[in-house]
């Protein structure tokens, strides 16, 4: 799993009560980010991110919908493997409208003025 430390600051102070956003994270490794290792990790990084797993073609479908790419690459010096993938934080509305997307290098300081818009009572 990807860190996500500079944003953990960030949710917690741009989302500690809000209702109006919801922090997800879809898992591109489904054979070790089960959802008993999503229910330890994810509470680290924020109390209201929702974490989702499945099958492998419930993740392919995920991922063509919003366009990403990710791609299981197997080590040649062990029986590990790594997940090669886009990583960007996806923005939808309530009902699953796209809004736009940040990547993941987005600093703190500028996806904490986006969730703060975007949380805005006018939207």
């Amino acid at each position: 799993m990807a860190p996500f430390l500079p944003w953990r600051d960030c949710l917690a102070d741009s989302l500690p009560d809000s209702e109006a956003v919801q922090p997800l994270f879809v898992t591109v490794d489904p054979e070790r980010d089960t959802a008993e290792r999503l229910a330890i990790y994810l509470p680290s990084i924020h109390p209201r991110l929702v974490g989702f797993t499945g099958a492998g073609e419930e993740i392919r479908q995920v991922a063509l919908t919003y366009k990403a790419y990710f791609a299981k690459v197997e080590r040649a010096t062990s029986d590990d493997y790594v997940v090669d993938h886009t990583s960007f934080i996806y923005l939808t509305g309530r009902t699953g409208e796209y809004l736009g997307f940040l990547s993941s290098g987005t600093d703190a300081e500028r996806l904490t003025q986006v969730l703060k818009r975007l949380s805005a009572p006018s939207r």
